[in-house]
């Protein structure tokens, strides 16, 4: 008898051992369920990543464009404004030498008129 009830506890023994392999076994299959899951969660999030960098890079270099040509916009308005400026100033000299040309034209042919009323009325005299 004793050796039946060493080959049943053996049997018991081996059935345990099978059933804790089988379980391990499961175990193991999960975990590498899961690493897989992670594994792929963690690639999306790194292409996400990459994609989301991409675009602020994008963005920043757009930014940084947009920058540079309003930069050189007004680089060319305020070369245009000291252009017309300097323009503006050079036609009110002009302006200001036109006007006083004529005030000596005006005055020196008001000194003839008056030295030809002054002659006629020693003419009439």
């Amino acid at each position: 008898m004793d050796d039946k009830n060493e080959l049943h506890h053996a049997q018991a023994a081996i059935q345990e051992l099978k059933d804790e392999k089988y379980r391990l076994e499961s175990q193991i299959q999960a975990a590498g369920l899961r690493e897989s899951r992670f594994v792929s969660g963690k690639n999306k999030a790194e292409d996400d990543l990459k994609r989301v960098t991409a675009h602020l890079t994008e963005e920043r270099i757009l930014w940084a464009l947009d920058i540079a040509e309003k930069d050189r916009v007004l680089a060319h308005a305020k070369t245009v404004q000291e252009e017309l400026e300097r323009k503006a100033v050079a036609e009110a000299q002009k302006v200001q030498e036109w006007y006083q040309t004529l005030t000596v034209e005006v005055e020196t042919s008001n000194a003839k008129a008056r030295a030809n009323q002054a002659e006629l009325e020693e003419q009439e005299d």
